[in-house]
């Protein structure tokens, strides 16, 4: 089995990036792991899809602040999105932690690529691109 990884970015500002990746998750025939990764920070599914309803529990910067398994990292962060296929990593609270991401882009993109022995496949926001922080290519 192999395992699709889908990035979706914006050359500039990011219109709809989240709006879109959250609708073909939503519709994604497999189990799916949704990635923020838009620098910009902040979670638009958690202000957005759940209107505030969720707190932040954990996302990108545990994940880059682990000394674990990144793959086992991944799975304690991931929220399930209730009576979907849908889990999710939340994104950066805020534009300011994307400095502490960089070092996380590659390590992340070999962890999202392995998920094929869990059957999960994977689609990231990457927000916009060009920023300071932003996210190496995931494929």
């Amino acid at each position: 089995m192999t395992v699709a990884v889908i990035a979706l970015a914006s050359a500039s500002g990011s219109p709809g990036v989240t709006s879109t990746a959250l609708g073909i998750a939503l519709l994604w025939p497999r189990p799916v792991l949704l990635v923020e990764a838009d620098p910009t920070g902040g979670s638009g599914l958690l202000a957005g899809y759940f209107r505030g309803t969720r707190e932040y529990d954990g996302g990108l910067i545990e994940l880059a602040l682990t000394a674990e398994n990144l793959h086992d990292a991944i799975a304690e962060v991931a929220l399930p999105i209730d009576k979907t296929n849908v889990s999710f990593v939340a994104g950066a609270r805020s534009h300011t932690q994307a400095t502490a991401l960089r070092e996380l882009w590659q390590p992340l993109s070999t962890a999202l690529r392995e998920l094929e022995t869990t059957g999960q496949d994977v689609i990231v926001d990457a927000g916009r691109l060009g920023l300071i922080g932003s996210p190496e290519p995931l494929l």
